[in-house]
């Protein structure tokens, strides 16, 4: 994870350190800044196992950089399956395992967008989406991260929540995002976190990007994001607003740019 060396506090003075490591390669990236200099990004490893313990697979991953000690690596979890690390497991690359559906093209067009926050504490509010290959539809997610002054010196909030699970095939609980667009998630009864979300009525497509303009200078309450995405149906573009509002996102648009 790249990000500067010699912040405040930090012990560890290499301009690049590990975050995590996976039995195969990593896919489907996205990094970006803060106004602080600080760092974010997002991969996917993709190594399957239809075979182990009846199933398992690997995960997309989000990551911050920070001054702090980043040491631990949060691959597939602990061996109890809890988070290992400052790396949070977003989504695994498959969902069940009746049957055993895996994809390592799952989670591809990550985009991440950063707007400052609280300067007491370091805040940052992150904007995050990409396409669910599986699905078929695009997901929204929102979360903060802010400054601790201990290890691991994260505090994620919001909707960047680090599943549970040793390479657990598994959807995440529908709280932790919104469907921009394309059909609901599916509902798998073996898995605790099937989502019964409605779908947007905007078909959906694999590449998507997000911008966002501070509450200050857009004269809002909450900052407004804007998503761009392909729909691959109708072969268009289409954009739509959000205001940041607690967990979930409201569309304003959902209108076409060209064809």
């Amino acid at each position: 994870m790249a990000g500067f060396g010699n912040a405040a506090g930090q012990t560890d003075y290499k301009g690049a350190r590990q975050f995590d490591r996976n039995w195969a390669q990593y896919v489907h990236t996205d990094f970006a800044f803060d106004e602080m200099g600080y760092t974010y990004g997002m991969a996917t490893g993709v190594d399957m196992n239809s075979g182990q313990s009846g199933g398992a697979a690997s995960y997309s991953k989000f990551v911050s950089r920070r001054p702090g000690t980043m040491n631990v690596r949060n691959n597939y979890g602990n061996n109890d399956g809890t988070q290992n690390g400052i790396g949070l497991r977003l989504e695994n690359i498959g969902t069940t395992n009746t049957p055993y559906t895996a994809d390592p093209d799952r989670i591809q067009s990550p985009s991440i967008t950063t707007v400052a926050g609280n300067a007491a504490n370091e805040e940052t509010f992150i904007y995050l989406a990409y396409y669910d290959a599986i699905n078929q539809h695009i997901r929204y997610r929102w979360g903060s991260v802010s400054k601790e002054n201990s290890s691991p010196f994260h505090k994620y909030d919001g909707q960047l929540i680090d599943l549970t699970g040793y390479g657990k095939m598994q959807e995440p609980p529908a709280t932790l995002f919104s469907i921009l667009a394309g059909p609901p998630a599916k509902a798998y009864p073996s898995d605790k976190g099937g989502s019964t979300q409605t779908g947007a009525v905007n078909n959906s497509g694999q590449y998507v990007s997000l911008a966002a303009v501070p509450a200050a200078k857009a004269g809002t309450t909450y900052d407004v994001v804007t998503a761009v995405w392909y729909n691959f149906k109708e072969r268009s573009l289409m954009y739509a607003l959000y205001y940041r509002k607690l967990r979930a996102p409201m569309m304003l648009h959902g209108q076409p740019l060209s064809k």
